[in-house]
């Protein structure tokens, strides 16, 4: 998800490659949210344990 109209959020993070060949910004995974269209990047998560995202402020 983009939250900055350049996308300069996006830069340099880190990625989930999805089992179904999709690519994801890491901290989308164990959201408990289905970011990536098989759900994979929910598959193995502890339960109630969620990634924390960092604050960006936007150029």
């Amino acid at each position: 998800m983009e939250d900055c109209a350049d996308r300069s959020d996006e830069r340099n993070c880190p990625m989930f490659h999805c089992t179904d060949g999709q690519d994801i910004v890491a901290h989308l995974r164990c959201d408990n949210v289905a970011n990536c269209s098989d759900g994979s990047d929910e598959s193995g998560c502890a339960a109630g344990i969620s990634t924390q995202v960092a604050n960006f402020i936007c150029n």
